[in-house]
């Protein structure tokens, strides 16, 4: 399987007891599998919802095997186009759930949104049409994204190969929105800041410590939950 998103979110607002974490988790995840079903169009694919307390911490992941990653690309026409939507599609799911995450507290949130492979093998387009890359290079740099899931679907990667090789240059075109950033920049990088001294705190015994995990492995198959409890 391969990473088509993930969205991690922080929200800042008291932890909750083990039965309301269970039931906020199992519902967010219900109305994010079935936003999936609607909005992505891709035959079969797994989801996973991790959330832990303290504050309300979570993630999100959507996986997906190639050869339904290929048929869904299918359903649009040519494969640049298809692999557009998909990745479009994801960056609307992830959207949702935050929104979702957040809606029971309306409290401070930081989200974190990252592509997977779509958004990757987009890059490698915009990275050909401008001529930093070779076809080959670009292929090579896909069978590495996709590693051994490449065997699994041969007409993926020689569709692929032939739209690299048929995408029009950067300079024969007016703006066909190619560039295609992740779906969150990170924060400024601050290494070159000076660390602030850190000042000791004594010890606090650990509170129990709760993480919810809602998954199904493809959408024919049935949730699973699982509740952690460590120290």
């Amino acid at each position: 399987m391969l990473d088509l998103s993930s969205t991690t979110f922080l929200i800042d607002t008291p932890g909750l007891p083990r039965r309301r974490l269970e039931r906020y988790s199992t519902n967010l995840f219900d109305k994010w599998d079935l936003y999936i079903s609607k909005i992505v169009a891709i035959p079969d694919y797994s989801i996973a919802l991790e959330v832990e307390e303290g504050s309300i911490k979570g993630k999100g992941k959507i996986a997906v095997a190639l050869g339904a990653l290929y048929l869904g690309i299918g359903t649009y026409g040519s494969f640049t186009s298809g692999l557009q939507t998909i990745r479009d599609q994801v960056v609307t799911a992830s959207n949702y759930l935050a929104d979702q995450a957040n809606s029971p507290f309306d409290a401070d949130m930081t989200v974190n949104r990252k592509g997977g492979i779509a958004t990757q093998l987009r890059r490698l387009f915009t990275r050909v049409q401008s001529g930093q890359i070779s076809v080959e290079e670009a292929m090579i740099e896909a069978e590495k994204l996709i590693g051994e899931n490449a065997k699994d679907s041969p007409e993926f990667m020689n569709a692929l190969r032939d739209s690299l090789r048929a995408a029009p240059k950067h300079h024969q075109q007016s703006d066909l929105g190619l560039e295609i950033p992740d779906f969150a920049e990170p924060s400024p990088d601050e290494a070159n800041h000076e660390p602030k001294p850190q000042v000791p705190r004594p010890p606090v015994a650990p509170a129990p410590h709760f993480r919810v995990v809602v998954w199904r492995d493809s959408r024919r198959e049935e949730r699973h939950i699982r509740v952690l409890n460590r120290r």
